[in-house]
């Protein structure tokens, strides 16, 4: 264990009360566990209770010169959890920052603080009878919607890329000082929680995925459900279905047919996962499973959303999209409320599911408990997001290749993918395994860093990165690097934010 200064801890407590601040071992221990190797220590935990609360902590901080990393509620799982990138930091928790301070139905807006989950959020949204669609994510429903967006989580829906829907960021800078971004900057201003960018240099961009100041609070631009909602599910044999069926999917999200996040692809391995657990028995032990040799094929499987304002638009829509994908597709069907897919069978728009999470026990020998906790539980997961053109061709050639890395080192990569726009999908591939098996996290590392070497080389960089790849990137060209580090002198110049994060070491 390792200790910050206790002139720090002595004010910390006098400013929290004692129960907010924590240094026993076995808290921390949890703390700095993840669900992949790390050997980073944390110091201490915090967690203030309001956002002067948290401007003090900072200034006590910079005061003694103690690195902090903060995160929301932690379950960050795949990328980090609660795990600062670098050693010796206190780790601050915003889970008690939990106020929604504002909704307007009319103008689907919700202002909402660092620790207000996805399930809260819902919540909230049914008892005010809103009709708006939260863009939810396919991990833990308590995962904080702040903290997902500042590190440009993707969402389910039309403003599933929510780091482009959303204003008014507050942010408590690294010495404590509180600032506003856009047109929230003016007190009064009336479109503040409206206009994303309000009037001069817009700053909200420098406080996704970087160490130059805490978002606290934002409100998110929602849309109102649609009137007519249905779904489609396809599927194609093999990377050249692979290839053909995305090309279809493009032309559909430029013309407006399917929303950019309203359509997922997965591999056969991550649909096996959602369904059960790896077949020890049939493989007698051995890993990992192809199911390509095992079984003769590895499907593509595709899920969309449509959303309409009306029957007749409705109908239009589906009759477009089998024009497209008939010919590329097999298994093409269609869902709505009177008959929905076996796994929703409420096929509602904007419910946090946790479903997606018991992907994570593929490899586990006991099934996933009622209350799921990977970092408990020990489940090996590692993730990776690239992203990558939306060609078909581009895709399927990068697609072969994860396979061909994953299997010969021992773990079948979990793929999904997100068309964003008909420009760019994003990926994650995760690797899943059994943290209890020797040797298996340094093996799981490994083929880790190959992958993202191996997608890096074919100029495929990732979009989000965890704490196991902050060092990943390649070199920057041109001034990025030092404009950003300048930014970082000039706010928090004794460099205690969360050191290394998104900053190569080299810069």
């Amino acid at each position: 264990m390792i200790a910050p200064a206790p002139a720090a801890l002595e004010q910390w407590r006098s400013l929290l009360g004692a129960d907010a601040v924590t240094t026993d071992g076995v808290e921390l221990d949890r703390a700095a566990t993840a669900t992949f190797a790390t050997t980073q220590r944390i110091a201490a935990l915090l967690r203030p209770g309001s956002v002067s609360e948290l401007q003090a902590c900072l200034r006590i901080a910079q005061q003694h010169r103690v690195p902090v990393h903060v995160v929301s509620t932690g379950l960050n799982w795949g990328l980090g959890s609660r795990v600062p990138p670098s050693d010796g930091c206190v780790v601050i928790e915003l889970r008690r920052l939990d106020h929604i301070r504002h909704h307007d139905e009319a103008l689907g807006t919700l202002t909402i603080e660092a620790g207000v989950t996805f399930r809260a959020a819902h919540e909230f949204l049914q008892r005010q009878g809103s009709n708006l669609w939260l863009p939810v994510i396919g991990g833990p429903p308590e995962s904080s919607i702040v903290a997902n967006t500042a590190e440009r989580g993707d969402g389910e829906g039309p403003s599933g890329d929510r780091a482009a829907h959303v204003a008014a960021l507050e942010v408590v800078l690294p010495d404590g000082e509180l600032l506003h971004t856009g047109f929230d900057r003016f007190e009064g201003a009336a479109t503040a929680r409206l206009n994303r960018f309000g009037v001069g240099p817009s700053l909200d961009g420098l406080f996704m995925q970087s160490n130059l100041g805490i978002i606290t609070a934002m409100t998110l631009h929602m849309v109102p459900r649609p009137a007519v909602y249905q779904g489609f599910s396809a599927r194609v044999a093999d990377f050249a279905g692979l290839a053909r069926l995305l090309d279809a999917l493009r032309e559909l999200v430029a013309e407006g047919v399917v929303g950019g996040n309203c359509v997922t692809v997965w591999n056969a391995y991550k649909l096996l996962a959602c369904a059960g657990r790896y077949p020890f028995v049939r493989m007698q032990d051995r890993t990992p499973f192809s199911m390509l040799d095992e079984l003769g094929s590895e499907p593509w499987l595709c899920a969309g959303s449509l959303g309409a304002a009306s029957a007749a638009l409705g109908t239009a829509q589906r009759e477009l999209v089998q024009l497209r994908l008939r010919a590329v597709v097999g298994d093409l069907q269609f869902f709505d409320a009177d008959s929905p897919p076996p796994s929703h069978p409420d096929f509602v728009p904007g419910v946090p599911r946790p479903d997606n999470l018991r992907t994570a026990y593929w490899r586990k020998r006991f099934d996933p408990p009622a209350s799921i906790d990977l970092d408990r539980d020990r489940c090996g997961v590692l993730w990776l997001c690239p992203s990558l053109p939306m060609r078909g061709g581009d895709v399927a050639e990068a697609m072969q290749e994860v396979r061909r890395i994953g299997l010969a080192a021992g773990f079948e990569p979990h793929v999904g993918m997100n068309p964003t726009s008909p420009r760019a999908v994003n990926l994650y591939i995760s690797l899943m395994y059994d943290r209890e098996v020797p040797g298996e996290d340094a093996r799981a590392l490994a083929c880790h860093d190959a992958l993202m070497a191996c997608l890096i080389a074919r100029g495929h960089l990732p979009y989000r990165l965890g704490i196991q790849s902050m060092q990943a990137l390649p070199p920057d060209r041109g001034a990025h690097g030092r404009v950003v580090a300048a930014i970082k002198a000039a706010v928090d110049p004794a460099g205690i934010l969360s050191p290394g994060r998104y900053v190569r070491k080299s810069n």
